[in-house]
């Protein structure tokens, strides 16, 4: 927050933010499959076609593990600013619905039928869908 003012998340950003836990968890996936496995370069003879055919099989060297690593430690870094800037932008949210609404959406990853079942029993998908669509509307 600078000057007391506080930048607007646009939808992009909120796609980001949405999106962000999932290429990590993603990421996270990656290098533990790397850790679990030695790298290997191996020749095999392949018979499919009738005749023996060498074939080089290779797994991952130790840089494509570091730069994995680096890329999941760069992308932890951008979803907690973004995490960091939503929950400022939300603040200036005056409706409280609203509030819960963005954070199920973007900061939970919920879906919008879910929200509406956390939300309570009067609220449905359509509504959430119709209240989204208008709040983005007023605020863009």
């Amino acid at each position: 927050m600078k000057n007391g003012k506080v930048k607007r998340l646009n939808k992009k950003e909120l796609a980001k933010l949405k999106g962000l836990p999932r290429e990590i968890e993603d990421l996270e996936r990656e290098l533990d499959g790397m850790e679990k496995y030695e790298p290997v370069a191996d020749v095999i003879k392949d018979y499919r076609t009738g005749y023996p055919k060498a074939k080089v099989i290779r797994g991952f060297s130790p840089a494509q593990y570091l730069q994995r690593q680096a890329l999941l430690e760069k992308k932890i870094r951008q979803k907690q600013s973004l995490v960091n800037r939503f929950e400022d932008w939300i603040e200036t949210v005056p409706d409280a619905d609203m509030r819960r609404l963005l954070r199920y959406i973007y900061l939970h990853g919920m879906s919008q039928k879910r929200a509406a079942e956390m939300m309570g029993r009067e609220w449905t998908r359509d509504r959430v869908n119709k209240r989204l669509e208008r709040f983005f509307k007023k605020i863009l």
